[in-house]
Protein backbone atom coordinates (compact mmCIF):
# COMPACT_ATOMS: atom_id res chain seq x y z
CA UNK A 1 0.00 0.00 0.00
CA UNK A 2 2.78 2.39 0.93
CA UNK A 3 4.48 1.69 -2.42
CA UNK A 4 1.35 2.98 -4.16
CA UNK A 5 0.96 6.02 -1.93
CA UNK A 6 4.62 7.04 -1.91
CA UNK A 7 4.62 8.74 -5.37
CA UNK A 8 1.46 10.62 -4.40
CA UNK A 9 2.96 11.76 -1.10
CA UNK A 10 6.13 12.96 -2.86
CA UNK A 11 4.02 14.93 -5.36
CA UNK A 12 2.05 16.54 -2.51
CA UNK A 13 5.28 17.44 -0.71
CA UNK A 14 6.72 19.02 -3.87
CA UNK A 15 3.51 20.99 -4.44
CA UNK A 16 3.52 22.29 -0.87
CA UNK A 17 7.22 23.20 -1.04
CA UNK A 18 6.47 25.03 -4.31
CA UNK A 19 3.69 26.95 -2.54
CA UNK A 20 5.99 27.87 0.34
CA UNK A 21 8.59 29.04 -2.18
CA UNK A 22 6.05 31.30 -3.88
CA UNK A 23 5.05 32.65 -0.48
CA UNK A 24 8.70 33.34 0.36
CA UNK A 25 9.15 35.29 -2.86
CA UNK A 26 6.01 37.34 -2.20
CA UNK A 27 7.07 37.98 1.39
CA UNK A 28 10.50 39.05 0.20
CA UNK A 29 8.94 41.46 -2.29
CA UNK A 30 6.68 43.04 0.34
CA UNK A 31 9.58 43.36 2.81
CA UNK A 32 11.69 44.96 0.09
CA UNK A 33 8.98 47.53 -0.68
CA UNK A 34 8.61 48.37 3.01
CA UNK A 35 12.37 48.78 3.39
CA UNK A 36 12.54 51.09 0.39
CA UNK A 37 9.70 53.24 1.68
CA UNK A 38 10.41 53.48 5.39
CA UNK A 39 13.82 52.12 6.35
CA UNK A 40 17.22 53.78 6.62
CA UNK A 41 17.96 56.34 3.93
CA UNK A 42 21.09 57.00 1.91
CA UNK A 43 23.55 59.30 3.69
CA UNK A 44 25.36 61.38 1.05
CA UNK A 45 27.94 62.61 3.57
CA UNK A 46 28.86 59.04 4.53
CA UNK A 47 29.30 58.17 0.86
CA UNK A 48 31.42 61.26 0.19
CA UNK A 49 33.81 60.48 3.07
CA UNK A 50 34.30 56.87 2.01
CA UNK A 51 37.97 56.28 1.23
CA UNK A 52 39.47 53.98 -1.39
CA UNK A 53 39.72 50.43 -0.08
CA UNK A 54 43.03 48.54 -0.14
CA UNK A 55 43.74 45.97 -2.83
CA UNK A 56 42.82 42.42 -1.87
CA UNK A 57 46.03 40.38 -1.77
CA UNK A 58 45.03 37.71 0.71
CA UNK A 59 41.73 35.97 1.49
CA UNK A 60 41.23 34.70 5.05
CA UNK A 61 38.86 31.71 5.00
CA UNK A 62 37.27 31.17 8.41
CA UNK A 63 35.82 27.71 8.94
CA UNK A 64 33.71 27.05 12.03
CA UNK A 65 33.62 23.46 13.28
CA UNK A 66 31.58 21.96 16.11
CA UNK A 67 31.62 18.15 16.22
CA UNK A 68 32.41 18.00 12.49
CA UNK A 69 35.07 15.26 12.46
CA UNK A 70 33.29 13.51 9.61
CA UNK A 71 33.57 16.41 7.16
CA UNK A 72 35.94 19.17 8.31
CA UNK A 73 39.05 17.53 6.85
CA UNK A 74 37.41 17.07 3.45
CA UNK A 75 36.16 20.67 3.56
CA UNK A 76 39.55 22.15 4.41
CA UNK A 77 41.37 20.19 1.73
CA UNK A 78 38.57 20.86 -0.74
CA UNK A 79 38.53 24.64 -0.40
CA UNK A 80 42.30 24.75 -0.94
CA UNK A 81 42.16 22.37 -3.92
CA UNK A 82 39.33 24.38 -5.50
CA UNK A 83 41.16 27.72 -5.19
CA UNK A 84 42.91 29.10 -8.26
CA UNK A 85 45.60 30.73 -6.09
CA UNK A 86 45.90 28.77 -2.82
CA UNK A 87 49.14 30.56 -1.89
CA UNK A 88 47.06 33.74 -1.46
CA UNK A 89 44.83 32.07 1.15
CA UNK A 90 44.97 32.12 4.92
CA UNK A 91 42.92 29.23 6.30
CA UNK A 92 41.59 29.71 9.83
CA UNK A 93 39.67 26.84 11.41
CA UNK A 94 37.93 27.52 14.71
CA UNK A 95 36.97 24.58 16.91
CA UNK A 96 33.82 25.90 18.56
CA UNK A 97 33.66 23.85 21.74
CA UNK A 98 33.44 20.40 20.14
CA UNK A 99 32.35 17.65 22.54
CA UNK A 100 33.35 14.59 20.50
CA UNK A 101 36.31 13.54 22.66
CA UNK A 102 38.83 15.36 20.50
CA UNK A 103 37.77 13.78 17.18
CA UNK A 104 37.19 17.11 15.41
CA UNK A 105 40.46 18.58 16.69
CA UNK A 106 42.34 15.43 15.64
CA UNK A 107 41.17 15.90 12.04
CA UNK A 108 42.01 19.62 12.14
CA UNK A 109 45.53 18.75 13.29
CA UNK A 110 45.87 15.86 10.85
CA UNK A 111 45.46 18.07 7.76
CA UNK A 112 47.74 20.82 9.11
CA UNK A 113 50.85 19.84 7.14
CA UNK A 114 48.98 19.61 3.84
CA UNK A 115 47.19 22.94 4.32
CA UNK A 116 50.30 24.77 5.53
CA UNK A 117 52.34 23.59 2.54
CA UNK A 118 49.77 24.72 -0.02
CA UNK A 119 48.53 28.04 1.43
CA UNK A 120 49.84 31.26 2.90
CA UNK A 121 48.96 30.21 6.46
CA UNK A 122 46.93 27.85 8.62
CA UNK A 123 45.63 28.90 12.02
CA UNK A 124 44.00 26.49 14.46
CA UNK A 125 41.92 28.36 17.03
CA UNK A 126 39.45 27.50 19.78
CA UNK A 127 36.42 29.26 21.20
CA UNK A 128 33.43 28.32 23.37
CA UNK A 129 30.43 26.72 21.71
CA UNK A 130 28.28 29.34 20.03
CA UNK A 131 27.05 30.62 16.70
CA UNK A 132 28.84 33.98 16.57
CA UNK A 133 31.99 33.18 18.55
CA UNK A 134 33.88 31.20 15.86
CA UNK A 135 33.27 33.85 13.20
CA UNK A 136 34.33 36.75 15.40
CA UNK A 137 37.29 34.81 16.81
CA UNK A 138 38.53 33.98 13.32
CA UNK A 139 37.99 37.50 12.01
CA UNK A 140 39.97 38.99 14.89
CA UNK A 141 42.96 36.76 14.08
CA UNK A 142 42.74 37.17 10.29
CA UNK A 143 45.41 39.06 8.38
CA UNK A 144 43.74 38.96 4.97
CA UNK A 145 42.01 41.95 3.40
CA UNK A 146 38.96 39.80 2.65
CA UNK A 147 37.13 37.51 5.07
CA UNK A 148 35.14 34.46 3.93
CA UNK A 149 32.91 32.72 6.50
CA UNK A 150 32.49 29.08 5.52
CA UNK A 151 30.58 26.23 7.18
CA UNK A 152 32.51 23.03 7.83
CA UNK A 153 29.99 20.88 5.94
CA UNK A 154 29.78 23.01 2.77
CA UNK A 155 31.83 22.70 -0.44
CA UNK A 156 33.15 25.69 -2.39
CA UNK A 157 33.11 25.51 -6.22
CA UNK A 158 36.24 25.30 -8.35
CA UNK A 159 37.78 28.73 -8.85
CA UNK A 160 35.78 30.28 -6.02
CA UNK A 161 38.53 32.78 -5.18
CA UNK A 162 38.72 33.98 -8.79
CA UNK A 163 34.94 34.44 -8.78
CA UNK A 164 35.09 36.63 -5.70
CA UNK A 165 37.99 38.78 -6.88
CA UNK A 166 36.48 39.22 -10.35
CA UNK A 167 33.17 40.48 -8.98
CA UNK A 168 33.84 42.32 -5.73
CA UNK A 169 34.21 46.07 -6.16
CA UNK A 170 34.63 48.95 -3.73
CA UNK A 171 30.87 49.50 -3.61
CA UNK A 172 30.22 45.95 -2.30
CA UNK A 173 29.68 45.70 1.46
CA UNK A 174 28.90 42.00 1.64
CA UNK A 175 28.90 39.15 -0.85
CA UNK A 176 27.67 35.56 -0.95
CA UNK A 177 27.40 32.49 -3.17
CA UNK A 178 24.28 30.86 -4.50
CA UNK A 179 23.83 27.31 -3.26
CA UNK A 180 23.09 23.85 -4.56
CA UNK A 181 22.33 20.89 -2.31
CA UNK A 182 25.00 18.28 -1.62
CA UNK A 183 23.18 14.96 -1.91
CA UNK A 184 26.16 12.69 -2.58
CA UNK A 185 26.07 11.02 0.83
CA UNK A 186 22.30 10.81 1.22
CA UNK A 187 20.51 7.49 0.83
CA UNK A 188 17.86 9.25 -1.26
CA UNK A 189 17.08 12.82 -2.33
CA UNK A 190 14.30 14.27 -0.13
CA UNK A 191 11.14 15.22 -2.02
CA UNK A 192 11.05 18.90 -2.89
CA UNK A 193 14.74 19.56 -2.17
CA UNK A 194 15.64 21.06 -5.55
CA UNK A 195 12.41 23.06 -5.72
CA UNK A 196 13.31 24.49 -2.31
CA UNK A 197 16.81 25.31 -3.58
CA UNK A 198 15.42 27.13 -6.63
CA UNK A 199 13.15 29.40 -4.59
CA UNK A 200 15.81 29.97 -1.94
CA UNK A 201 18.32 31.12 -4.57
CA UNK A 202 15.70 33.26 -6.31
CA UNK A 203 14.87 35.03 -3.04
CA UNK A 204 18.54 35.56 -2.18
CA UNK A 205 19.31 36.84 -5.69
CA UNK A 206 16.34 39.18 -6.02
CA UNK A 207 16.28 40.68 -2.54
CA UNK A 208 19.94 40.29 -1.51
CA UNK A 209 19.22 38.43 1.73
CA UNK A 210 21.80 35.65 1.96
CA UNK A 211 22.31 33.50 5.05
CA UNK A 212 25.28 31.74 6.63
CA UNK A 213 24.86 28.75 4.30
CA UNK A 214 25.79 31.03 1.39
CA UNK A 215 29.39 31.47 2.66
CA UNK A 216 29.31 35.21 3.31
CA UNK A 217 32.37 37.32 2.49
CA UNK A 218 33.37 40.93 3.07
CA UNK A 219 36.41 43.17 3.47
CA UNK A 220 37.89 43.30 6.93
CA UNK A 221 37.18 47.04 7.12
CA UNK A 222 33.52 46.49 6.36
CA UNK A 223 33.31 43.67 8.91
CA UNK A 224 34.54 46.12 11.56
CA UNK A 225 32.16 48.85 10.37
CA UNK A 226 29.20 46.45 10.51
CA UNK A 227 30.24 45.47 14.04
CA UNK A 228 30.90 41.77 13.47
CA UNK A 229 28.41 39.01 14.13
CA UNK A 230 26.04 39.91 16.99
CA UNK A 231 26.51 37.72 20.06
CA UNK A 232 23.38 35.63 19.60
CA UNK A 233 22.52 32.00 20.30
CA UNK A 234 20.78 31.59 16.95
CA UNK A 235 20.10 33.54 13.73
CA UNK A 236 23.40 35.39 14.04
CA UNK A 237 23.78 35.28 10.25
CA UNK A 238 20.31 36.75 9.75
CA UNK A 239 21.16 39.61 12.13
CA UNK A 240 24.60 40.16 10.56
CA UNK A 241 23.15 40.42 7.06
CA UNK A 242 20.51 42.87 8.32
CA UNK A 243 23.29 45.07 9.75
CA UNK A 244 25.24 44.80 6.48
CA UNK A 245 22.17 45.82 4.48
CA UNK A 246 21.70 48.82 6.75
CA UNK A 247 25.36 49.79 6.36
CA UNK A 248 25.10 49.44 2.57
CA UNK A 249 21.97 51.59 2.49
CA UNK A 250 23.53 54.36 4.55
CA UNK A 251 26.73 54.48 2.52
CA UNK A 252 25.16 54.05 -0.91
CA UNK A 253 26.74 50.64 -1.50
CA UNK A 254 25.33 47.19 -2.22
CA UNK A 255 25.28 43.47 -1.51
CA UNK A 256 26.62 41.05 -4.10
CA UNK A 257 25.28 37.58 -4.91
CA UNK A 258 27.73 35.74 -7.14
CA UNK A 259 26.46 34.06 -10.29
CA UNK A 260 27.17 30.39 -10.85
CA UNK A 261 29.09 28.19 -10.09
CA UNK A 262 27.31 27.54 -6.84
CA UNK A 263 28.66 26.11 -3.62
CA UNK A 264 27.26 22.84 -2.35
CA UNK A 265 25.47 23.11 0.99
CA UNK A 266 24.79 20.17 3.26
CA UNK A 267 21.27 18.74 3.04
CA UNK A 268 21.57 16.83 6.32
CA UNK A 269 18.80 18.72 8.10
CA UNK A 270 16.42 18.38 5.16
CA UNK A 271 17.13 14.65 5.01
CA UNK A 272 16.45 14.23 8.72
CA UNK A 273 13.24 16.25 8.96
CA UNK A 274 11.98 16.38 5.42
CA UNK A 275 12.10 19.45 3.18
CA UNK A 276 8.50 20.48 3.82
CA UNK A 277 8.77 20.46 7.61
CA UNK A 278 12.23 22.08 7.69
CA UNK A 279 11.20 24.83 5.26
CA UNK A 280 7.90 25.50 7.04
CA UNK A 281 9.56 25.82 10.45
CA UNK A 282 12.23 28.15 9.07
CA UNK A 283 9.61 30.39 7.47
CA UNK A 284 7.54 30.58 10.67
CA UNK A 285 10.63 31.43 12.74
CA UNK A 286 11.70 34.18 10.31
CA UNK A 287 8.25 35.74 10.31
CA UNK A 288 7.92 35.64 14.10
CA UNK A 289 11.41 37.11 14.51
CA UNK A 290 11.23 39.81 11.85
CA UNK A 291 7.64 40.97 12.27
CA UNK A 292 6.43 39.92 15.72
CA UNK A 293 9.53 40.49 17.86
CA UNK A 294 10.18 36.88 18.89
CA UNK A 295 13.37 36.90 20.96
CA UNK A 296 16.48 34.92 20.06
CA UNK A 297 16.40 33.04 23.37
CA UNK A 298 12.86 31.83 22.66
CA UNK A 299 13.82 30.78 19.11
CA UNK A 300 16.82 28.87 20.47
CA UNK A 301 14.75 27.03 23.09
CA UNK A 302 12.19 26.07 20.45
CA UNK A 303 14.64 25.05 17.71
CA UNK A 304 16.83 22.94 19.98
CA UNK A 305 14.12 21.87 22.42
CA UNK A 306 12.48 18.52 23.02
CA UNK A 307 9.73 19.02 20.44
CA UNK A 308 12.18 19.66 17.61
CA UNK A 309 14.32 16.72 18.73
CA UNK A 310 11.23 14.55 18.52
CA UNK A 311 10.43 15.85 15.03
CA UNK A 312 13.99 15.15 13.86
CA UNK A 313 13.66 11.63 15.24
CA UNK A 314 10.39 11.14 13.35
CA UNK A 315 12.08 12.37 10.18
CA UNK A 316 14.85 9.80 10.57
CA UNK A 317 12.32 6.99 10.94
CA UNK A 318 10.43 8.10 7.84
CA UNK A 319 13.55 8.26 5.64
Amino acid sequence: MWALLQPVSRFVVRALVFGIGCFELLKGLLEHIVEELWNVRFDSKAAETRHALPRIEKISVIVAAHNEAACVGRTLRGLVAAAAAPAALEVIVVNAGSTDNGATQAVIDEVAGDIENRTGGYLRLHCPKGRSAPWNTGAQAATGQLLLFHHADNTLPKGWDTQILANIEDDVVLGAFQIGWDTAELASVPAGLHINGFFYNATVWLFKKPEGNNSLFCRKEDFAAIGGFPDLMIMEDYAFVALARKHAKVTGRRLLILPKPTLLASARRQAKMGVLLETSINQVIKILYAHFGLKHDDIYRFYYGDFMKWLRGQGRRRS
